[in-house]
């Protein structure tokens, strides 16, 4: 390791101690920055929630058409109505209604905001 140094006009000179190690043993962010940080991880579970929920929701309604397909009832559908089945069940099963209604569940503070 190099000594520490003193600047004495033009040259520099060691003055007797020298670092072995170095550490950080703190560092804090400033709140702008440990905000945008915070929101940018819970945005980035809410992603991955939603990717689970949507894998679930096309496995299930996978499930149904098999089903349908095993009970011969698939047959009786022409394709835009397996479509819109299909589309149905993944708007519910992907939804972010839990079957109340807003007003229900909100309180006024947040329910009056839109």
């Amino acid at each position: 390791m190099k000594p520490c140094c003193r600047r004495s006009g033009h040259a520099w000179r060691p003055i007797g101690v020298s670092v072995l190690e170095a550490r950080i043993s703190h560092l804090a962010y400033s709140s702008e920055i440990a905000g945008a940080m915070l929101r940018k991880q819970a945005a980035s579970a809410v992603v991955a929630a939603r990717r689970m929920i949507v894998k679930g929701a096309v496995s299930i309604v996978e499930d149904a058409l098999e089903e349908l397909d095993r009970k011969k009832l698939a047959d009786a559908l022409d394709p835009e109505r397996k479509a819109a089945m299909i589309s149905n069940l993944l708007v519910v099963l992907v939804g972010d209604r839990r079957g109340y209604s807003r007003d229900q569940y909100w309180p006024p503070c947040i329910r009056d905001r839109t």
